[in-house]
């Protein structure tokens, strides 16, 4: 078997040439970019965890001058298609992910509506007159507890809260362990960027 030999990069300290302009605030950011004729667009997330919506009242916030459009996901309905899942897995149940939520909300943060407006001042105050009804749900923020019976599910038409199953085995594990001169038993939580 022939060795590898790693990379120079890897373990060395590597100056990145863009921090000081992203750091000093000099480099050009996308809010920074004004161009003719450009509107701004602020979400209406949801403060619940899970939740029925009820009703969505645009009214109040559609009569702001500077208001453009208000869009909800029945707007969207039939015309936008749902955005993707980033892995495609054998069995891998993938509901639907709408861009902008219809009947119910699945987390913190959910886009419920979206606010259009010629700036984005006008777009935020627009998004405060959004009023939305909730019919707040039992929510599961443990994963142990979120694959257990009777766990509240986000996706009741998937039945359960298990997207999929991976298992991975390799060798005897069992005498593995036994003749193991130490076995460490650690339960390791990570943090999940989506």
């Amino acid at each position: 078997m022939m060795a590898t030999t790693l990379p120079k990069q890897i373990g060395a300290r590597i100056r990145r040439k863009e921090d000081p302009r992203l750091i000093t605030g000099s480099s050009t950011y996308t809010d920074d970019v004004k161009l003719p004729g450009m509107l701004s667009m602020v979400l209406v997330r949801s403060p619940h965890a899970h939740a029925r919506i009820t009703e969505i009242d645009v009214s109040e916030a559609e009569g702001m001058d500077g208001v453009v459009a208000i869009v909800t996901g029945a707007d969207l309905e039939g015309t936008v298609a749902g955005l993707p899942v980033a892995h495609t897995l054998e069995e891998l149940k993938e509901p639907p992910h709408r861009a902008l939520s219809i009947d119910k909300v699945r987390y913190v943060g959910d886009a419920v509506a979206a606010v259009v407006a010629v700036d984005q001042t006008t777009a935020r105050d627009a998004a405060e007159r959004v009023h939305i009804g909730y019919e707040t749900l039992e929510a599961v923020v443990d994963l142990e507890a979120a694959i257990e019976d009777g766990s509240p599910l986000v996706h009741e038409e998937e039945g359960s809260n298990v997207a999929y199953e991976f298992p991975f085995l390799a060798g005897d594990v069992d005498e593995a362990l036994r003749s193991a001169d130490a076995v460490v038993r650690l339960r390791l939580i990570g943090a999940s960027g989506s």
